[in-house]
């Protein structure tokens, strides 16, 4: 984790306790894993946000952690342009602070460790933020417009953004400038990284891949490769599969299409699959992401309410989840439990 020397603590607050609610029901499972947590109720409604919700985290656990009972650590974030930071165990959900310092709409969300959140905002502002002390452990001011999302490479110390102004910026929580940017034609509106390299896509319905140890930003930068076959923006990208060697996209072509983005791939689109009509985007145009989660599963979101828990190797659907009243904006399944993040304000999370 980066230094807090000459760290300002951010602006914090209490908001109502969460809710308990039945809406998102989840079939009964015929077995128990001991790595799953239970939840003081099988589903609950969390309450606090007073906007849209656009984006949730789980934080890792710590290397050392020995909880007993064990606790689960999670951030929500959004229009409001506040974060709320919850802590979840089999006897109690609690919002133990909310971060109130960012001056428009929280947009992006990830841990980089058990206690460090990188945090996006559309008042073009990327943030490293201790969690648990609630102190911003530093502030990047790099981009001119909206930062639409951001991404940690877990393999490396490298962190990226991307933004309304055409930029792909990679940064190190130890350094107080970009390592780099890289300008596209057109406005860029999702990120992911691992394995040393770093996924964008944009309004130009294109997915590049680039490879982050060998970007400088200038002229001569250009991708490793690039994914063509959506027909509209990508929303969200995410690496996955049981050798993290798909990476999966979330777009307003209402399709989520897996990539193969092994070193050398025998198929010329590099496009393993294509699922059309699981998720459905609307004249809204929101960003509606998708995540790869630990038990090889899929959480796309979606427009019309439903959380698709997807196979994560073959796309089937295996559980359709009601409960929100407007579109799901993101959603992510670890230790067991499902949070999933609505523009009807709330953060609905159960066992799964």
């Amino acid at each position: 984790m980066p230094s807090t020397r000459g760290s300002k603590r951010v602006k914090t607050s209490h908001p109502p306790s969460p809710s308990i609610s039945t809406a998102l029901s989840l079939p009964p499972q015929p077995s128990v894993d001991s790595d799953k947590m239970s939840l003081p109720s099988p589903n609950m409604s969390l309450t606090g946000h007073t906007s849209s919700v656009y984006s949730i985290a789980f934080a890792p656990p710590p290397l050392d952690a020995s909880d007993s009972p064990p606790s689960l650590s999670m951030a929500s974030g959004g229009y409001d342009g506040s974060i709320l930071l919850w802590s979840l165990s089999p006897r109690s959900v609690q919002n133990y602070n909310v971060i109130t310092s960012f001056k428009n709409a929280v947009t992006s969300l990830q841990y980089t460790s058990p206690s460090t959140l990188l945090a996006s905002s559309a008042d073009k502002s990327v943030s490293f933020i201790d969690s648990e002390a609630c102190i911003r452990i530093r502030k990047y001011t790099h981009h001119t417009s909206v930062v639409n999302d951001v991404s940690h490479d877990p393999t490396t110390s490298s962190c990226y953004s991307v933004s309304d102004d055409r930029m792909l910026c990679g940064f190190d929580a130890r350094c107080k400038g970009t390592t780099f940017k890289v300008k596209h034609e057109y406005q860029i509106t999702a990120v992911a990284a691992g394995g040393g390299r770093v996924y964008t896509a944009g309004v130009d319905n294109v997915i590049r891949a680039w490879d982050a140890r060998k970007l400088v930003g200038d002229d001569d930068d250009s991708p490793i490769f690039t994914l063509s076959g959506h027909t509209d923006t990508p929303t969200g990208l995410c690496i996955g599969g049981t050798t993290s060697s798909l990476l999966y996209s979330n777009a307003m072509d209402n399709t989520i299409r897996a990539w193969d983005i092994s070193p050398y791939s025998s198929n010329p689109t590099r496009c393993t699959w294509v699922k059309e009509g699981v998720v459905k985007h609307d004249s809204e145009k929101r960003l509606l992401r998708i995540s790869y989660n630990s038990n090889n599963t899929l959480t796309p979101g979606s427009s019309d309410g439903i959380v698709n828990v997807m196979d994560g190797e073959s796309g089937d659907v295996l559980f359709k989840l009601p409960g929100h009243k407007g579109a799901v904006t993101d959603a992510k399944v670890f230790k067991g439990v499902l949070a999933s993040a609505g523009v009807d304000r709330q953060v609905i999370i159960g066992e799964l």
